[in-house]
């Protein structure tokens, strides 16, 4: 009796990664939330042993978080969380919260107007461009006004 409380306490007091990784579980949808302006590719760039359907390990979690937090795109350290799959028990879903910096709106679209310049140059076709260019000066003129 004693011996099972002891395991049953420390499975609630250990990362619930390292508890997945235990049981064998695999990794199901990964979600990115609260990025508005970081797009999507840059923070799941960072996930290296992290993809659907691998087992869980709790070393590619602590280092993910770690990647992340390097960015440097994010006002706190983001918080990488395993939930238990709705449909399916044996899969975690993992869930990436992120702040983000008030400036990353426009490193990101700096870097989107720049990119779609290059592509419309090569297709002679200006028109995305004109467009990118309307968003990127409104925007400008929002976070700047007094």
């Amino acid at each position: 009796m004693l011996c099972s409380l002891t395991v049953g306490l420390c499975a609630l007091t250990a990362a619930p990664e390292m508890v997945a990784e235990a049981r064998g579980a695999r990794y199901g949808n990964i979600r990115v939330l609260g990025n508005s302006d970081t797009p999507d590719r840059i923070i799941l760039n960072q996930r290296e042993g992290i993809q659907p359907g691998a087992k869980v390990s709790a070393a590619d979690v602590r280092a993910f978080r770690k990647r992340l937090a390097a960015l440097g795109a994010f006002r706190t350290a983001p918080t990488v969380v395993l939930l238990v799959n709705e449909l399916d028990g044996a899969l975690l879903d993992v869930r990436i919260h992120v702040e983000e910096r008030p400036e990353n709106w426009f490193i990101f679209h700096l870097w989107r107007t720049f990119r779609g310049g290059i592509e419309t140059v090569a297709r002679l076709d200006l028109w995305p461009l004109v467009i990118e260019a309307g968003c990127f000066r409104r925007r400008w003129l929002e976070e700047t006004a007094p």
